[in-house]
C-alpha cells in the first residue's frame, strides 16, 4: 500500500494521500497483532497505540498532522517501518501446495 501511493503521489497527490492513511492504520493494527493485543475500538487507537508503542504512536499522530504530502508520506514511512520492519516490495518463496477438488471436502 506505502508503496502504491509512492508510486502516484507526483501524478495523484489526493490518492496518495488516501493510500497513506490507509497503509498507516494497517500498521497499526498490524502492531497490535504482533503484540497478540485486541484491536482497540476506533476512537480509542492512538491512546492505546500511545500505550503499547509510544514510538509508533507519534509517528502516527505526526501523519496525520501533516499539512504537506512530503511531511505525510515521511511520517508514514516513519510508521510503517517501525510497525513492520521494512518497506518496500520484498520476494518470498513457498512451496507449491496441491489443491484439493470440492468433492475431496465433502462428506
Amino acid at each position: 500500500m506505502l508503496e502504491d501511493a509512492l508510486d502516484i503521489a507526483d501524478t495523484d497527490p489526493q490518492m496518495c494521500a488516501a493510500l497513506l492513511g490507509k497503509a498507516v492504520e494497517h500498521a497499526v493494527e498490524h502492531r497490535f497483532w504482533a503484540a497478540r493485543h485486541w484491536q482497540p475500538r476506533h476512537k480509542g487507537t492512538l491512546r492505546a497505540l500511545s500505550d503499547l508503542d509510544g514510538p509508533l504512536a507519534r509517528h502516527v499522530r505526526q501523519f496525520h498532522q501533516g499539512i504537506e504530502l512530503a511531511e505525510r508520506i515521511d511520517a508514514a514511512r516513519a510508521a510503517v517501518l517501525h510497525s513492520v520492519g521494512a518497506t518496500g516490495f520484498f520476494e518470498w518463496e513457498s512451496d507449491v501446495e496441491a489443491l484439493r477438488t470440492v468433492s475431496e471436502h465433502t462428506v
